[in-house]
């Protein structure tokens, strides 16, 4: 899907990206500073026509435009959504606008079947999730040479995108302090400094000062990719992510793990089966994060497909409990 996000960064800069819900890649920004009031409505416009997403202020259409982006040619827009900020309140009002009629507050439902004549319904989609404890002590900084020392330990440092997840799940019922809020926020751009440190020049990411390794990198991707709906992450920097992992598919389509994957055995000593267990918990692993990012263009599409051809082909071949449910999590998925 498209994502339109306006007063962004605390109401100074506004973007559009394409992924699903929090993840996704921001495609094009730009600088709105005070676009969005507390006390006054603002009018905006937003279309989607000539294959062209746009949005712009002022009650005329292609007018002041602030944003645009060319679609995929494939791309067929069914829904539309509006939402606030997490953990703020919004009004919208909303106009329908066609050639004949121009704007209208009228908007048309479907109409059922079997029903008294004039009667209109709609459909009411709410997304939960997972409610998570929630305490002061989840946020706070740890000590320990470990802290910088190691990639594992630098992703852990996000885990107040957890809390902030529950945050946006549990809205106005929240019962975190807007200043921790603020300061959970500020501490992700801090880590996100400490986890490019591990980045390699060819966008990886490992321990090892000079290979990368392909888990790391996947989970790395993940990682960025949901922090991006907090704080401003660099599209290059996750679009070089993405082509680092996609240059690693084989003809196959599988993913094969790399030297520093393989903590306690090497390619050397591993059995065929063991092999083939480890190619299809790395394909799944990085299938699964792929689709979860958002698919952007005929390579993402591509690589999709051929990580999907590559699981089926090896369904029956796989017979251990933790490949073969990834295995199915990803088929599931990439259904």
């Amino acid at each position: 899907m498209y994502q339109i996000v306006l007063g962004d960064a605390g109401n100074t800069m506004s973007w559009i990206g394409r992924g699903k819900h929090g993840f996704g890649v921001r495609l094009v920004s730009a600088q709105t500073p005070h676009l969005l009031s507390e006390t006054s409505f603002q009018t905006l416009w937003v279309t989607w026509d000539r294959g062209t997403v746009a949005v712009g202020k002022g009650p005329l259409l292609h007018n002041n435009t602030l944003l645009k982006w060319r679609m995929d040619k494939k791309l067929k827009v069914q829904h539309i959504g509006f939402a606030s900020g997490w953990g703020h309140m919004a009004e919208f009002r909303m106009w329908n606008y066609n050639d004949e009629a121009g704007f209208s507050q009228v908007l048309h439902l479907d109409v059922p079947r079997s029903v008294v004549p004039g009667s209109e319904q709609g459909t009411l989609l709410i997304a939960g999730g997972l409610a998570l404890p929630v305490t002061s002590q989840l946020h706070q900084p740890g000590l320990g040479l470990g802290e910088s020392t190691s990639l594992a330990a630098a992703v852990s440092r996000f885990t107040p995108l957890l809390v902030l997840e529950h945050m946006a799940e549990q809205g106005n019922n929240s019962n975190i302090n807007p200043l921790d809020q603020s300061e959970m926020i500020s501490r992700l751009s801090t880590q996100l400094q400490a986890l490019l440190h591990f980045m390699k020049p060819d966008f990886s990411f490992g321990d090892h000062h000079r290979l990368g390794s392909h888990s790391n990198t996947v989970s790395v991707l993940e990682l960025l990719a949901k922090t991006q709906s907090y704080i401003s992450v660099d599209p290059v920097l996750v679009s070089g992510i993405k082509r680092w992992i996609q240059q690693r598919q084989a003809d196959d389509g599988g993913f094969s793990p790399l030297p520093t994957d393989v903590a306690l055995s090497t390619p050397r000593n591993l059995s065929g089966s063991h092999m083939l267990d480890h190619q299809v918990e790395m394909t799944a692993e990085t299938l699964v994060t792929l689709l979860q990012v958002g698919l952007e263009n005929e390579v993402d599409w591509e690589t999709m497909l051929q990580a999907r051809y590559f699981l089926e082909r090896n369904v029956f071949r796989v017979i251990s409990p933790c490949p073969l449910s990834l295995m199915t999590y990803a088929l599931i998925l990439g259904k």
